[in-house]
């Protein structure tokens, strides 16, 4: 009888972070930082794409403040922006698609885990993508902030990794938790660059609202 009052005391204790959880991130992520943020006329085009499970963030291929092509991670001629996400390995590398998805990959990766940084190579920007234009200033610490993304030294790819031949996988810097998701990852670059964000976003619907 002890032990049966136990598990149930643990399961509700269980049931209860949860839901503090996700109390907390439906008001963290509709909290707004940078609210003085304005768009900059003639300023840089970048953009912004959910595929429901996590935001990517899209930059040109290179200008007078960043050129991506020196990093060695553009190999198509015909790119013109990059596609920047970071994620918990394992589930890059095993969910390509809803399809993979496994309860498995999704509880492990909620874990304090190894990173990824994944790169697409773009020709334009996606057709739903949120289009912002900023600062030179805001951009070069935006570009700063998804660079400290990466392992640090040079970029180190993944060989033979990639769910198409318009992507790769580097090696990711930090470790991803439950409370640094993808979508916080790029949250909070856009916060560090003084762009409109929220106070927190594990879900891709706190970064695209704002």
């Amino acid at each position: 009888m002890r032990l049966w009052r136990w598990l149930v005391r643990l399961l509700g204790g269980i049931a209860g972070a949860v839901a503090l959880y996700w109390l907390v991130a439906a008001v963290a992520m509709v909290v707004p930082v940078n609210r003085n943020f304005t768009q900059t006329p003639d300023g840089i085009e970048i953009f912004l794409s959910s595929n429901g499970v996590h935001v990517d963030l899209a930059v040109p291929v290179a200008n007078p403040i960043k050129d991506w092509r020196a990093e060695g991670l553009v190999t198509l001629p015909d790119t013109a922006y990059l596609g920047f996400g970071w994620g918990e390995r394992d589930f890059y590398l095993k969910t390509p698609t809803w399809a993979d998805f496994r309860v498995t990959t999704g509880a492990h990766s909620l874990l304090w885990r190894p990173t990824l940084m994944h790169v697409s190579e773009l020709p334009t920007p996606r057709q739903d993508a949120i289009r912002l234009v900023i600062s030179d200033a805001q951009y070069a610490r935006l570009v700063r902030a998804v660079r400290a993304g990466f392992a640090p030294g040079p970029v180190r790819i993944l060989p033979g990794k990639g769910y198409g031949p318009r992507d790769n996988f580097y090696k990711g810097a930090g470790v991803y938790s439950m409370f640094m998701t993808c979508n916080q990852w790029t949250n909070r670059a856009l916060a560090e660059a003084g762009i409109r964000a929220v106070v927190w976003s594990p879900l891709p619907s706190g970064v695209m609202r704002r």
